[in-house]
């Protein structure tokens, strides 16, 4: 959701509003939301946790690209670097801060050491079609030929 409001034209901190909003409609989404509360007003990333569960590896990535909103390289950066989940917070963070800055912000270095970037390339624009197609989801038997499974 967070994602999808970026992809609106929401800043991040409005999207952060929406889906705040949300979750406290949600009786199963204290956790979540208490969570991202304090991405926002977290003064170290140390007060997060290290990112093991769900909601900590969220409060992580967003806390990283609320304070690296227009550097992807240092908000991605700082995810990773934490004694803990490093992969999923720096993955939430890239994720943020790739609708906000772009792909052009990843730095050129990071892309010629991906394996398979090409690849990863295509599939990328394959999911900013379809969620272009269809922000809801459906699976179309075409999409379903190209990515089985889905």
């Amino acid at each position: 959701m967070l994602i999808a409001e970026q992809l609106a034209g929401k800043s991040l901190d409005d999207a952060l509003d929406i889906v705040l909003e949300q979750l406290d409609k949600e009786k199963d989404a204290a956790e979540t939301a208490a969570a991202l509360r304090k991405a926002r007003t977290a003064k170290s990333i140390s007060e997060l946790g290290e990112g093991w569960v769900a909601e900590e590896a969220l409060s992580i990535g967003v806390y990283c690209a609320l304070k690296h909103t227009w550097n992807f390289r240092a908000g991605v950066l700082e995810a990773v670097n934490i004694t803990g989940d490093s992969d999923s917070t720096g993955a939430i963070a890239g994720n943020i801060l790739g609708v906000i800055n772009g792909e052009k912000a990843v730095p050129a270095k990071w892309l010629a050491s991906l394996r398979e970037c090409k690849i990863v390339s295509r599939i990328a624009d394959d999911l900013w079609t379809r969620f272009d197609e269809d922000p809801e989801g459906h699976v179309t038997d075409e999409w379903w030929d190209k990515y089985p499974g889905c």
